[in-house]
């Protein structure tokens, strides 16, 4: 049974994808690895979006989708 998934996104700039999930959408900073950060997370109760710095790969990501369903 699943109960869960988390998204992995691929990021330029670890600290602005943050600040903007954290700012503009109501997300709240859980953690960062590294300094400077290559790899972070948001959480808004009980989601968690975690974000990967690969700045070549987000240069060709137009957008993300992540949904799991569990009866």
């Amino acid at each position: 049974m699943i109960t869960g998934g988390t998204p992995i996104f691929a990021s330029a700039d670890i600290l602005a994808s943050l600040r903007f999930y954290k700012e503009v959408i109501g997300f709240e900073s859980s953690w960062t690895y590294g300094n400077p950060p290559t790899f972070g997370s948001v959480s808004n109760g009980p989601v968690t979006i975690m974000f990967c710095l690969q700045p070549e790969l987000a240069k060709l990501v137009s957008g993300h989708q992540h949904w799991v369903s569990v009866d």
